[in-house]
């Protein structure tokens, strides 16, 4: 698969970028973001997806870049961006969300970068290669950064919803299946 690292345009790294970015466009993810089925796909695609997570967007260019932990919300509309072209290189990096962490709709994130444990990424925020956000803080804006704790009603709802697709439960489809 795929590594971390620094790579030079045109060579045989960058046509498997290019290669899996333009597979996972024709890929059903448009139809099955933000549904439990959404995460067993990116799993089968490559993606380190533990279970209880729900996926609301269909834009992740390298899947095998995708890292999330137990629980973590993504929101509609969030590019998950494993690799970036920078001064004339090509840099792939792992995103990765960890243990309930959530990331509202309409962020950019690129690797190499992390959303710790409990974090929030507030929408339409940018975190670049190289950036943090510590666990239990919500970061917001672009640039990012450190943003109050205030609660927010919608931010609260998507973290804790029990009624969000999550996960796939095979006995339960079939058992809807059958005449």
């Amino acid at each position: 698969g795929l590594r971390e690292g620094e790579y030079p345009l045109y060579g045989p790294t960058h046509f498997r970028v290019w290669l899996v970015g333009k597979s996972m466009t024709l890929s059903p993810m448009v139809n099955l973001a933000g549904s439990a089925y959404a995460a067993p796909y990116l799993r089968l695609a490559g993606a380190r997806i533990g279970p209880g997570c729900h996926i609301g967007s269909e834009l992740i260019a390298l899947p095998g870049m995708v890292e999330l932990e137990e629980n973590a919300t993504v929101g509609y509309a969030t590019h998950l961006q494993g690799y970036e072209i920078a001064a004339g290189r090509l840099v792939i990096g792992r995103v990765r969300l960890g243990h309930t962490a959530t990331v509202a709709a309409n962020c950019v994130l690129v690797g190499p970068c992390s959303i710790g444990d409990g974090a929030v990424l507030r929408e339409q925020s940018s975190l670049l290669p190289g950036q943090r956000v510590p666990p239990y803080e919500v970061w917001g804006g672009s640039p990012v950064r450190a943003r109050p704790q205030a609660e927010e009603p919608i931010l609260k709802i998507m973290a804790e919803c029990d009624h969000a697709p999550r996960e796939l439960s095979l006995i339960d489809i079939s058992a809807t299946t059958r005449p």
